[in-house]
Order: structure tokens, then sequence, then C-alpha cells
């Protein structure tokens, strides 16, 4: 599990506490502000605590959703395009728009760390929105895989996301032509 400072400070009692488990090696420090009871955590992990309203997307979201076995280079967040840029060479950060950023947000447990991604229907649309950016290879890797497991998607959740991206009826013909 990750901490912030202040929640270790909540937990523990005192800042002598911290440097008492620290000290003893039951406690880590992970990054500036952040501690883990773990020595590693992944860096999934220590992004979603420490970017909060980031969203895991694109290739990263593919991957922790189990449509691809492609491991990313990279982990692909989203964030509001009045959000500060993330300097971590680690994370590619990708700004859209407030009005699409929070659809279809669903929250995955990775390794013990709950994770913002998004859901299946959200990928099928993202997937065909992106699919001149995307891979060929990882493009329809993720359109067969989108296809196997079309008994999970709910084809009204689709729609209602549809409303609010522009190009709905190509994005929803194209949806509709390679996943179902």
């Amino acid at each position: 599990m990750i901490w912030t400072y202040t929640e270790c400070r909540e937990l523990l009692g005192s800042d002598y506490a911290i440097r008492k488990k620290l000290d003893a090696g039951e406690l880590h420090r992970v990054g500036w502000g952040l501690y883990s009871d773990k020595p590693s955590p992944g860096l999934p992990e220590l992004a979603a605590k420490r970017y909060p309203d980031a969203v895991i997307a694109l290739d990263s979201a593919f991957f922790y959703q189990g449509l691809t076995d492609v491991v990313p280079d990279r982990l692909h967040l989203a964030t509001a395009r009045d959000t500060t840029r993330i300097a971590d060479r680690r994370i590619r950060q990708h700004f859209v728009p407030s009005s699409i950023l929070g659809v279809g947000v669903a929250v995955i447990d990775w390794n013990g760390a709950p994770c913002r991604t998004y859901d299946l229907e959200r990928l099928a649309i993202d997937a065909v929105r992106m699919r001149t950016k995307l891979p060929y290879e990882l493009y329809k890797e993720v359109v067969l895989s989108l296809r196997a497991r079309s008994a999970e998607l709910y084809p009204a959740k689709i729609d209602d996301y549809l409303d609010a991206f522009p190009h709905r009826d190509s994005i929803l013909a194209s949806i509709e032509k390679e996943v179902f």
C-alpha cells in the first residue's frame, strides 16, 4: 500500500514514528512525500497516488484491462488540458478535454492499489478514435480482444459515452463493424 506523508503521519502519529519504521525497514520512501510497505511498488500504483485525477489511458489501459499482452514502455496518463505537465520521463501524458476525461472511468485493483482507468466500452471508443495513431499490430490485437470479449460490452453504455465525442456516428459505425 502507498501512503502520502500526511496519511503516514495520521496513521503513525509523529515524524519520529515514521523515522523508526523507515529505519526498521517496515516502511520505505518510494518518492517525494510517498511511503510504501513494499520496497519498490509499481509505477501505476505510484502514479495513482501522486496524480489522483489522472486516468490510465490508451496503451497502458489496454494492457491493464487485459486487451493486449504488450507491456507499454511508458505509463500513459490522461489528464485535463488545464493541468500542469508531469515531469516524470516514465509517464506519457495526454491532455484531453475535461468533457471527455471522466467518461467511462473505472477503478481497478492493481497489486493492491486502486488505479483509475477506462472501462471496456470507453477503450473500444478510444481504440477506434486513435486507430491511425496506434501501431497496427496493437490496434488489431485490441480489436480482436474486444471482439472475443464482446459479451462483456454493453452497447447502451457505448451509445451513452458517444454523446460526449465528436464524430459520434462514424465511431459507432466502426465499432459495430470491427468489434460486434
